[in-house]
């Protein structure tokens, strides 16, 4: 069991995306590009590789 995050686009779907996230973590930054691949037509999974260490692993919980 993990958590993620998916964004999925507005129309059909290309080829998914995994997108996995660096060292800080699940942050706005990463969201954020991946809205854009989400726009640009990618169902696009975020997980949180820190999952283990509880919901909220982010460095900068107040920006979630």
């Amino acid at each position: 069991v993990t958590n993620a995050l998916l964004f999925d686009p507005s129309g059909a779907a290309r080829c998914p995306v995994l997108f996995l996230m660096d060292a800080p973590g699940i942050r706005p930054a990463l969201t954020a590009m991946c809205e854009r691949l989400a726009a640009a037509g990618h169902r696009t999974l975020l997980p949180n590789l820190y999952w283990r260490g509880g919901r909220d692993t982010s460095f900068f919980p107040a920006e979630i």
